[in-house]
């Protein structure tokens, strides 16, 4: 694994949160292509990790990210997370399993009624110490509809209603 960036030769830090990538604490990776960088700080240039040493890593930072991050900006996508010392970002559509699907469900924060939803989700399931996920909100939505209706009247984006469209064509 590198200890230097690929383009201007600075040290990457180590880090202590991840075995099998210990240099870098500003990372990217694309689960679905296999492809994982670490981000210089200095010149902020992305060094794609060789592919013989990659997989591992790969598996142990999408767990990560699943388990301990916290999400710091999103589109449809990229995400920014942090975990620890790390700030990470990842590329690609986030993916559920195919039993949690659920595009009716908004579990967004873009209108009033959205930020409703997401504090009565938080007082139901938030326990300290534990990381609420996305399974977790489906989960209570599916076994309390009246949640979901709260904001079911907001109208999806045009891109999201297609791409849910293209989802399901049935």
């Amino acid at each position: 694994m590198y200890t230097r960036c690929l383009v201007c030769a600075t040290p990457f830090e180590a880090n202590d949160q991840l075995e099998h990538l210990p240099n870098g604490r500003r990372l990217a990776f694309d689960p679905s292509r296999g492809r994982l960088w670490a981000i210089c700080r200095t010149c902020r240039r992305w060094s794609l990790t060789p592919i013989e040493e990659r997989w591992e890593a790969l598996e142990e930072l999408e767990k990560l990210t699943r388990d301990k991050a916290r999400l710091l900006s999103k589109t449809d996508n990229i995400a920014l997370l942090r975990v620890g010392p790390l700030e990470i970002v990842r590329v690609g559509r986030a993916e559920l399993p195919e039993e949690l699907y659920r595009p009716h469900y908004r579990l967004t924060v873009d209108e009033p009624d959205d930020l409703v939803l997401m504090g009565r989700i938080f007082d139901r399931l938030y326990r300290s110490g534990f990381v609420l996920s996305t399974a977790d909100a489906i989960r209570l939505l599916d076994e309390e509809p009246a949640l979901a209706a709260i904001n079911a009247h907001i109208t999806h984006a045009a891109h999201n209603i297609r791409s849910v469209k293209l989802d399901n064509p049935s």
